[in-house]
């Protein structure tokens, strides 16, 4: 069979409409896509003093197909200065439950929808403290 599909593909080469006959369709320019819309209304749903902490978010409208969130997540120590944004974890769809948070201090989440063509906007932020 393998051997068919190669000489298949000798004897059109010359003549790609003949691929059609094959039942194999013309070879098409590649096509882009957007980036993802901006996902919004980040809020938490659940929170626990265990460093349990329950996400869900809207995703965007407009833009183009999501492959997958990631969630960001910076902390504040007590008296200090926020520090950098640093990836956490990602879902597949627009909710994440996040195990063994830091606690007893602030912490501010966002999210940024992700596809082959870039990453959105962020999210709006939500801060806690566990």
């Amino acid at each position: 069979m393998k051997r068919q599909i190669k000489q298949g593909a000798v004897d059109t080469s010359n003549n790609p409409e003949e691929i059609v006959f094959m039942g194999w369709g013309l070879k098409r320019d590649p096509q882009t896509i957007d980036i993802p819309a901006q996902p919004g209304e980040l809020k938490i749903t659940a929170q626990g003093n265990n460093g349990l902490l329950c996400l869900v978010w809207r995703k965007g409208k407009a833009g183009g197909p999501v492959r997958c969130f990631t969630i960001e997540r910076r902390v504040r120590p007590t008296g200090g200065q926020f520090g950098d944004w640093l990836l956490t974890a990602t879902s597949l769809n627009n909710e994440a439950k996040l195990l063994k948070q830091p606690i007893g201090v602030q912490l501010e989440y966002k999210i940024r929808a992700i596809n082959s063509s870039g990453e959105s906007m962020p999210s709006n932020t939500v801060a806690v403290v566990l």
